[in-house]
């Protein structure tokens, strides 16, 4: 059995022409124009659509005009605060900062002569601001990114993360300070004021016993003392005899106003009500106007 051997070659077959041949059947090879099967003939591979070619760079995107340096920025202004209305939900106060600051970004880009925003040009024109001006026009700048990122054009929002501009850290320093002499000196004219019943001498009085021009308005009264409520807890500050009468004899509207108006109304005298704020927590002044001594001031911190 393993020495038989059969051979059937009738389902033999050849390709000659593009068609199935059985070999059975009498082929002239010879005599056929055909090459041989088993001869491969490359041909070139034409591209139908060249335009579609990954040899090819993607054209160059088209941008919407930027406010900040195009001369023909109608579009993007619009466009800008549509987004900020109603999709951010800005109220009309934070917007108007907003386009303030934009506003200086276009003048100062102008005055450099940068044609584009570059990392240096966002450096330089932050150097030359104060601290809190640094910090309004940064914020002004990312929301403006964020804008112009969501229309799809990323380029702004890449150099602000690029550059790593953070929020500037604020000044460690408290404010400036009166000497003790200056300070005490401001606490005698306080009483001269308050004993001619004017409200100026009473913000004088409360500044220098450690109330802010913001507080005075809230400021409650409770047996002898200033009741403040602070993020930290609440004080009671005790307070003078004689401040005390001036503040029976005057209404209360007349001397509860706002911090502008008690600014103007210090300012008036050569200091600042923080300035004497931060100097009471250096020379606390005394409490009772007596001629045999000076007294002393009682500060409460409950709830801390």
């Amino acid at each position: 059995m393993l020495g038989r051997s059969s051979n059937d070659n009738n389902n033999d077959c050849l390709i000659v022409g593009g068609k199935l041949i059985s070999v059975g059947d009498h082929i002239d090879i010879n005599s056929s124009s055909e090459q041989p099967v088993n001869q491969i003939i490359p041909e070139p591979v034409k591209c139908t659509n060249p335009s579609k070619s990954f040899d090819t760079l993607p054209t160059t995107p088209s941008y919407l005009p930027c406010y900040l340096y195009d001369e023909d920025y109608r579009s993007d202004y619009g466009l800008f605060l549509s987004y900020c209305t109603t999709a951010l939900s800005f109220s009309e106060r934070y917007l108007a900062d907003i386009m303030a600051c934009l506003r200086y970004w276009r003048k100062m880009l102008k005055k450099s002569g940068d044609t584009i925003i570059s990392i240096n040009t966002i450096s330089n024109v932050l150097a030359g601001a104060t601290r809190s001006r640094q910090c309004q026009l940064l914020q002004a700048l990312r929301r403006y990114s964020e804008y112009r990122d969501f229309y799809g054009d990323p380029r702004l929002i890449i150099l602000i993360a690029r550059g790593k501009f953070k929020r500037p850290v604020p000044s460690s320093k408290a404010g400036p300070v009166l000497n003790r002499d200056e300070f005490f000196n401001y606490w005698r004219i306080s009483q001269y004021l308050c004993a001619d019943l004017s409200r100026v001498g009473v913000w004088l009085a409360l500044c220098c016993l450690g109330i802010k021009g913001s507080e005075v308005r809230r400021l409650e009264i409770n047996n002898g003392h200033f009741v403040v409520n602070r993020k930290k807890g609440v004080l009671e500050i005790k307070y003078p005899q004689w401040l005390k009468k001036t503040l029976d004899l005057i209404p209360d509207h007349h001397w509860r106003q706002s911090r502008q108006s008690i600014l103007k109304g210090i300012r008036g005298y050569g200091t600042l009500p923080q300035t004497l704020y931060n100097t009471c927590k250096l020379y606390p002044p005394p409490v009772r106007a007596c001629k045999g001594g000076d007294g002393g001031r009682e500060v409460l911190a409950i709830n801390q």
